[in-house]
């Protein structure tokens, strides 16, 4: 029988779910246990409060044997807090010691001596407040602006604020609502190479959101920013302390409430921010550091557990990926550790991640190795939650064909969970996946089920079935039932697993329980189970009089080449391959001893048999399906042992004939149709100069007619169609660009012919959009498709499929952005950008959708004039891209599309900027310090921040604040290659520059000057980066702070440089004049810097070459005005008077 679909471990609606309470072997209840130390705490019991009185200077105070005792060379200052805090007067010497400690070292003892005897009074009184009102904590935040730069000023702080966070009372709710999340963001900033630092204000984080209830949560206002900056600082490769980020945000993962007002959750921006392949990277590279500690370790498995969940239970949020470097990590986190936190981590993570397809079957072994490992070394630690997650992982192991020899090869694996089950024998959690897993191993291996049989596994589910459904003392659980169903019926299909049935009270149970059974997939269970014990004699032996070929190839498929030998008439090869076909996977090993050039020959032989083309193709469907590809004109290696030579030319004439010769047998196109698609599947992932690519697209040429003349002569068949519309996605993933060129047109008319005809079913539109999509890079097909289904795509946009919606919207997307004419023919569609502004507004969780949308909306605007800008702002298209900014931030495909749109929207906005002023600001500030490593993204969102600073005066006010001007020079560091990202921040600089002179001074502060001279002389030869950085350059010299920092980083060499390199560009001139004399000039002081000759004989030549440019001449007289007054430039210009007052008269 065929077994149930493998388990997934995360989902709510799955059969075995890991990420719920509510799911089925859920594994979401929280874990009271945590592994190793090194932190504030476990991760989830409640952490333990610091350790008390640290000093950098000496021991804790009271560790001496009484709080009272001091050094004897303890500073009278710290002895008087020492009296004061021990009396209790706490609010005293929160207000002192801002005026007392006017040393570090003072202010660091007394943090420490408040934080031990407020944790000693505040835990002697749990039911009680020792420090009460809010007011305390802004006198506890005075020293932090009075030795801001003080890094061990700054961690007694922060670990002061972090022991309170942990004790009874209010402080925690206290820190939450004041400033304490500002103050962690600002000393993130000031210290972003302090790993100590780091570590402290982590920690703080860590224990803020430790408590969803009073701590931390979606409600605060700045809760997406403290997540964006722990993204950013695990993201960045040269930040030190990015581990610490691991503890915060598997807090905020945690986090699943979400608010009305947005529809979302903290757990939804840590996925969002996570759940992409900077992520993936982020997190091997921090879990294989050298000084990884095993709480550490537990919370970045924590989060690759909550990546890995199937796509499906997180929306458009992509699967965490198993790859070679994935599963090696995990497996190296468990083995070093061998803790229980990280191991029920870790395997949770691996059983979602064994669910999938791609993976890599050589990790199998080694990866389930540590899962048993701890369940055998430590059976007193296996508690309920680690016995499900282990069976969990062993189940979906050998759910997976690629990995289950893992399980069905390691007779420990299944005498684990064959252990497990007796030990929690009334857990239907437990019981439901551990009977599954002995299903799936046990399915189609004979070894796996003598094994399992010897281990006394019939009689620990026979008891699972007593217990659970015979018994009554649990509710019904329809999952158990199935589960403990498939697992007797896998067992009895071996002769020694049915005589036991047959010869126990099971056999009895099975009967009684069939008689009763009204679900149709029970009954076929049941009837299997006992089909199969009333087949073996006592000794357990076949039935002797059994004459059915199943039976007989069921008991001898080595046979299957000598019966078809034997079979002498048509209707005798026909039952041979019906039988064949009903066992399915388990039929392969009929192939050994030549069975399947026996199958092929026969159907060669009786090619006019519409029954022998039908069975024999769908049996051929079945072999391509389970059996793995290697090599062409190779050998295949058969599950059971053996080889056979599947994979061949001959195979593909066989389907040929099936297809050519009954055309009109809507069953034999079928299969026919199926097993080319399983024969060619694998073929398509191989490169495509491959030699076996390459010859299976010749063998498949001669067979394109034949499939295009059987789609047409059966029109109305709407699963042939549908297979007719899968083949194609598979040959044109195929087919070389000559063999395609012939072929393409003629399909895609066909394609386009089935759309239309069918053109009510969504199923059919998946399809050929699927089909569609490999042919997006050959512009002769984007051109067809460009006037032929265009108006179909727009249609579907607004689907309930979200599936259709996501697979129309990339079709049309890449029309649009590849074929000019079609953004024409998409204009001419009735609303059309209120179509796609409601499309992104429906489907706001799905990030391809969004993306899509995006792409479709910059291409119109590309060939409609400015009207078109400002219609997709009437009609939402403001508010629907931040939205998608906001929802799926993190991916920077995204990002860069949406702020490209807005850079082209907001200039035809009107009022739309400053009535969405605050999602604006949120959505693309939250860019700049998620997205420092991809350039376009951060250039995109730069630009648009620049128009919005150009409609609103409200965005400078915003981008003046520290974390964000210092996001945008990190970014320049970050990103001194590219030259859009520099002329993007130069730009954005200049604007924010020009706000007065705090703009200027903020932006010098943060190094802002020197970062504009390293983008001159980086991108030297770029024009652009040359007027923006230039322009920038000529505001920031202003001021005397900026004047030192331009000299010392050589700004007014790059300036030189610049008017030598781009003497042809007046924009480029002009600036560069400027930016000199204000450079030159020092108001402050009355004083001018003394002129390069060289500098005054390009004055002479710009003057010369732009005589009518209004803007060079006017910036370079006054530059020569201002250096008038000094007297060495006089002398130089009364040296070249001549030339001199001819350009001034030109001017």
């Amino acid at each position: 029988m065929e077994t149930p679909a493998p388990p997934k471990v995360g989902s709510q609606h799955s059969r075995t779910g890991a990420g719920s309470q509510h799911s089925r072997g859920g594994a979401a209840y929280s874990s009271n246990k945590s592994s190793g130390s090194g932190g504030s705490g476990g991760y989830d019991s409640k952490p333990a409060p610091m350790p008390v009185g640290a000093s950098l200077k000496k021991p804790p105070p009271g560790s001496e044997g009484t709080e009272a005792a001091a050094s004897r060379d303890e500073h009278p200052v710290v002895a008087e807090f020492r009296t004061m805090l021990s009396e209790g007067n706490y609010i005293k010497f929160l207000n002192d010691i801002d005026q007392k400690g006017n040393l570090p070292e003072i202010v660091i003892e007394g943090f420490g001596l408040f934080r031990h005897f407020l944790s000693r009074d505040q835990m002697a009184r749990p039911n009680g407040v020792v420090l009460a009102g809010p007011n305390w904590f802004k006198a506890a935040t005075i020293p932090f602006e009075r030795y801001k730069k003080q890094p061990e000023v700054i961690i007694a702080g922060l670990t002061t604020m972090t022991t309170l966070s942990h004790l009874p009372g209010p402080y925690k709710a206290t820190m939450t609502k004041r400033s304490a999340v500002d103050l962690v963001l600002k000393v993130l900033d000031e210290f972003a190479m302090d790993e100590s630092v780091i570590s402290a204000a982590c920690g703080l984080i860590n224990a803020l959101s430790t408590d969803e209830r009073e701590g931390l949560n979606g409600k605060h206002p700045k809760v997406t920013i403290v997540i964006n900056r722990m993204i950013a600082l695990l993201h960045n490769p040269n930040q030190v302390g990015n581990q610490y980020a691991l503890k915060p945000l598997r807090n905020f993962a945690r986090q699943r409430k979400k608010l009305i007002e947005t529809g979302r959750s903290p757990f939804m921006d840590v996925m969002d921010g996570l759940a992409n392949e900077y992520g993936t990277i982020a997190l091997v590279r921090v879990l294989n550091s050298f000084y990884l500690e095993p709480n550490i370790a537990e919370a970045g498995l924590t989060l690759m557990w909550k990546l890995s969940v199937p796509s499906d239970e997180l929306g458009s949020i992509d699967m965490f990926p198993a790859t070679d470097d994935v599963i090696r990590t995990i497996t190296r986190c468990m083995e070093q550790f061998n803790a229980y936190g990280v191991v029920l981590q870790g395997s949770r993570t691996l059983a979602n991640l064994a669910l999938r397809i791609s993976f890599p079957a050589q990790h199998a072994a080694p990866a389930i190795a540590p899962v048993k490992q701890f369940v055998r070394e430590n059976p007193r630690q296996v508690d309920e939650e680690m016995a499900i997650c282990a069976v969990h992982s062993f189940c979906n192991f050998s759910a997976n064909t690629a990995s289950r020899t893992a399980i069905t090869y390691n007779a420990e694996a299944m005498k684990l969970t064959l252990s497990l089950i007796s030990k929690f024998p009334d857990i239907p959690a437990i019981v439901d996946v551990g009977c599954l897993a002995v299903a799936y191993a046990c399915a189609h291996d004979i070894r796996t089920k003598h094994s399992v049989l010897e281990l006394g596994g019939l009689e620990i589910v026979a008891d699972a079935f007593a217990e659970h459904l015979e018994s009554g003392e649990h509710d019904l659980n329809l999952e158990v039932k199935d589960s403990i169903y498939c697992a007797i019926a896998s067992l009895s299909g071996c002769a020694r697993g049915a005589l036991h049935i047959k010869q126990s009270p099971l056999l009895n149970s099975l009967q009684n329980a069939l008689s009763f059974e009204m679900d149709p997939d029970f009954r076929m269970a049941l009837e299997v189970t006992i089909q199969n014990t009333n087949e073996v004699k006592a000794e357990g032996k076949s039935v002797e009089n059994s004459t059915a070929p199943r039976t007989q190839l069921h008991q001898q498929p080595k046979m299957f080449a000598q019966m078809l030998q034997n079979a002498n008439n048509e209707q005798s090869v026909v039952a041979l391959f019906r039988d064949l076909c009903l066992l399915g996977e388990a039929g392969l090993e009929c192939y050994n001893n030549e069975g399947f050039d026996e199958l092929t020959s026969m159907m060669s032989q009786m090619s006019n048999s519409r029954e022998v083309q039908e069975y024999g193709c769908k049996a051929l469907a079945i072999a391509f399906y389970y059996l793995p590809f290697t090599h062409i004109d190779s050998p295949t290696q058969l599950p059971h042992g053996g080889w056979a030579l599947v994979y061949q030319r001959q195979t593909i004439e066989c389907i040929q004939n099936a297809i050519r010769i009954h055309q009109n047998s809507v069953d034999v196109q079928r299969y026919a149709f199926r097993a080319l698609i399983n024969f060619v599947a694998p073929v398509c992932e191989l490169d495509e100069k491959a030699v076996e690519r390459v010859g299976v697209g010749q063998w498949l040429e001669a067979c394109l007619n034949d499939v295009l003349e059987t789609l047409n002569e059966n029109p109305a068949d709407a699963a042939l169609q549908k297979l007719g519309l899968e083949l194609f996605w598979i040959i044109f993933s195929t087919l070389s660009p000559e063999v395609l060129q012939r072929f393409k047109m003629r399909a895609l008319q066909q394609i386009f012919e089935t759309t239309r005809q069918m053109r009510d079913s969504d199923e059919v539109l998946k399809l050929a959009c699927d089909t569609l999509m490999a042919l997006e890079n050959d512009p002769e097909s984007l051109d067809f498709m460009g006037e032929s289904i265009i108006v179909q795509l727009l249609d579907s946009l607004l689907s309930p499929d979200f599936d259709l919606v996501e697979r129309t919207s990339s079709v049309l997307a890449i029309l649009l952005k590849n074929v000019f004419i079609a953004s024409g023919h998409a204009l001419q569609y009735p609303n059309v950008t209120d179509h796609l502004v409601t499309c992104m507004s429906t489907n706001r969780s799905n990030c391809k959708v969004q993306i899509n949308m995006s792409s479709s909306l910059e291409s119109l605007i590309n060939f409609e004039d400015a009207s078109l800008r400002a219609k997709i702002a009437l009609d939402g298209g403001v508010e629907a891209l931040c939205d998608a900014l906001r929802t799926h931030g993190s991916d920077p495909i995204l990002v860069e599309f949406a702020c490209r749109v807005l850079f082209l929207v907001i200039p035809s906005s009107g009022n739309h900027v400053t009535s969405m002023r605050n999602m604006l600001s949120v959505s693309l500030i939250q860019v700049l310090h998620t997205h420092m490593n991809n350039a376009e993204a951060e250039a995109a969102a730069m630009d648009a921040l620049c128009t919005c600073c150009g409609q609103d005066e409200y965005f400078k006010n915003e981008l003046i604040r520290q974390e964000s001007l210092n996001a945008i020079i990190q970014v320049m560091g970050h990103q001194l290659g590219s030259a859009e990202v520099q002329r993007a921040a130069c730009s954005l600089l200049g604007v924010l520059s020009s706000h007065g002179n705090r703009g200027k001074e903020v932006i010098g502060g943060f190094g802002g000057a020197t970062a504009v001279v390293n983008a001159l002389l980086a991108h030297n030869k770029s024009s652009s980066v040359q007027k923006e950085g230039l322009s920038t350059l000529k505001n920031l010299a202003t001021t005397a702070e900026n004047k030192r920092a331009i000299e010392q980083a050589g700004g007014e060499e790059a300036v030189l440089y610049a008017l030598w390199t781009h003497y042809k560009n007046p924009q480029v001139v002009s600036n560069a004049y400027s930016a000199l004399n204000n450079i030159a000039v020092d108001p402050p002081t009355k004083s001018v810097k003394l002129m390069n000759e060289k500098t005054f004989e390009n004055c002479s030549s710009a003057m010369k070459r732009f005589a009518k440019d209004e803007g060079v001449q006017k910036n370079v007289c006054f530059y020569l005005k201002s250096c008038s007054y000094l007297q060495g430039n006089l002398e130089m210009m009364n040296r070249y008077a001549g030339k001199l007052v001819f350009s001034l008269q030109i001017a």
